[in-house]
């Protein structure tokens, strides 16, 4: 099944799966494998009780919302006694997500018209959907290589305005740039360079195209 093996290939272990209010809800549990002390970096750790979660996690193939309840190991360090959380590097640490959702949501920007519909839509908040952005294009960044193609749009926020570059081949954002003034349109034209694209497919915009 598709969301057994979502959490499998994580490192997780779905304890059920059960649809309710037209989404699936996954108890899993993931183990803390060798993580270091936050404070002292030490390895040596024992178990300290468990914490349970809950995350927003990427939409099934037939588009069905996903909650996963995550059940994470605490931890007591052997060296300085600080107590704290075994890493799951799919949950994220900010807004209650997963990796999955993260990758998700920085290719379904696309189809919206602005971050805070995309938010609604996903039963997230503005602010995480912005977080996620974030951070999908800077782990983007570190990989990227020069495009064919780049697709540009505007986002609003509010009262702010963000400048989004996408990979058409991956619907992944790419660049990301917040404000009106010539120096943010500078800013991204400069995000763009760094690609070489061929060719760049622009909204009807014509503060943009100029």
């Amino acid at each position: 099944m598709e969301l057994v093996e979502r959490i499998h290939e994580n490192r997780g272990r779905a304890e059920s799966i059960q649809m309710k209010h037209g989404a699936w809800l996954v108890e899993a549990v993931f183990p803390s494998g060798n993580t270091a002390c936050p404070r002292c970096s030490r390895s040596q750790a024992r178990p300290y009780g468990w914490r349970k979660e809950k995350f927003n996690d990427q939409p099934t193939a037939d588009g069905l919302a996903v909650t996963l309840n995550a059940r994470r190991q605490r931890l007591k360090c052997r060296g300085c006694g600080k107590t704290f959380l075994g890493a799951v590097p799919y949950l994220m640490n900010y807004g209650r997500i997963t990796r999955g959702m993260q990758d998700h949501l920085a290719k379904e920007i696309l189809h919206f018209p602005s971050i805070r519909e995309l938010a609604g839509a996903k039963r997230l908040c503005a602010k995480t959907v912005m977080s996620a952005l974030e951070a999908a294009e800077t782990e983007t960044q570190l990989h990227q290589g020069p495009l064919d193609t780049l697709a540009v749009r505007s986002l609003a926020v509010g009262e702010r305005t963000y400048w989004l570059g996408i990979d058409p081949s991956t619907l992944k954002t790419i660049i990301l740039v917040e404000g009106n003034k010539p120096s943010a349109l500078t800013d991204l034209v400069v995000r763009i360079a760094d690609f070489s694209p061929s060719e760049i497919n622009l909204p009807i915009n014509p503060e943009l195209a100029t």
